[in-house]
């Protein structure tokens, strides 16, 4: 059930506008859900790349993202596509299943792929009520590492992946540079 619609304007290419809009998209199981905001160019474009979804890091929420939306929708209204952020389940305003580890304490291997799973399986039933062919998956922290592990499991979904501080992606061990920032401080 949708809970709120607007809509943002841009003077981009073509009209430029996008409608917007927070609603929860249930899963299979009818007491899931993902709480999204939607916002879509009011005029798609055939040759539009595919949509950008957003995905947030741990304990956060897609409101996290709420200062890059004017840009991200003046970025859909432009290219005639879409922007998603999504809550992950269990997180910001997504419904909070239980979830119970049930591979033994010492099956690590068990018990990363029983947590990833819980995450990753919630997504591709979100992009499939969504009718998403591909995604553009830009994930922040948790959320980068969670994009990675869903690439790494439907990589026909994913168009391409964009991770901001990845969680859990270490660096190269070969590569002893300290990495330098884009931006200092007083930036």
């Amino acid at each position: 059930v949708p809970r709120r619609s607007s809509f943002f304007t841009s003077s981009s290419q073509g009209d430029g506008r996008v409608a917007s809009l927070s609603e929860k998209v249930t899963l299979r199981d009818s007491k899931h859900y993902l709480n999204t905001l939607s916002i879509k160019a009011t005029t798609p474009s055939q040759d539009s790349p595919p949509p950008a979804v957003l995905l947030h890091g741990y304990g956060a929420g897609l409101g996290f993202f709420f200062r890059n939306f004017p840009a991200l929708a003046q970025w859909a209204g432009s290219r005639g596509s879409s922007v998603y952020a999504v809550d992950w389940l269990g997180m910001g305003r997504s419904s909070r299943p239980p979830f119970r580890v049930k591979a033994k304490r010492e099956d690590v291997p068990g018990r990363v792929a029983e947590a990833e799973s819980f995450f990753i399986d919630a997504l591709e039933e979100w992009r499939e009520k969504q009718g998403l062919d591909k995604m553009t998956l830009v994930g922040h922290s948790l959320g980068g590492y969670l994009s990675a592990a869903y690439a790494l499991r439907h990589p026909e979904r994913v168009h391409k992946l964009i991770l901001l501080s990845p969680a859990g992606v270490p660096r190269d061990p070969n590569n002893t540079t300290v990495p330098s920032r884009e931006l200092t401080d007083d930036e």
